[in-house]
């Protein structure tokens, strides 16, 4: 059997597949071909559902849901400025890693109690569109 995949799909696929054994990826993908009789845009919200089960199958960290986005966070412009640019790196990210754009490993928040740092968190993930773990 042989599945044709646009070039995108496959780069946003793997994005959502990290983290994922290899025997995780065939069943999740062969799932995926079995509800359509092909492989879409639509299958990532099928494998973000699947990494949150064996997340929560785990035990071990779970999955929050929040409401919390960008605007919610009070100051803090350059960084709301960083974040959005960067956002637009990961929304694009084939055409971005091709003109040579580094991708950032990650980003430390440090500051007093009730400063917002967990809300910055909350709202970067959400921009970003990635499960917030805790």
């Amino acid at each position: 059997m042989n599945i044709t995949i646009d070039t995108h799909l496959i780069n946003e696929l793997a994005l959502s597949l990290k983290g994922f054994s290899e025997f995780e990826i065939i069943q999740i993908l062969n799932l995926a071909y079995q509800k359509s009789g092909s492989i879409e845009k639509k299958d990532t919200q099928l494998i973000l559902e699947e990494k949150e089960q064996i997340i929560k199958k785990s035990g071990m960290i779970e999955i929050l849901n929040f409401k919390e986005g960008i605007d919610d966070i009070g100051g803090l412009d350059n960084l709301k400025d960083w974040l959005g640019n960067k956002s637009k790196i990961f929304n694009n990210l084939e055409s971005a890693l091709e003109f040579g754009v580094e991708t950032p490993s990650g980003m430390l928040i440090v500051g007093m109690p009730g400063c917002g740092k967990s809300l910055t968190a909350k709202a970067t993930a959400r921009l970003l569109m990635y499960h917030f773990l805790g």
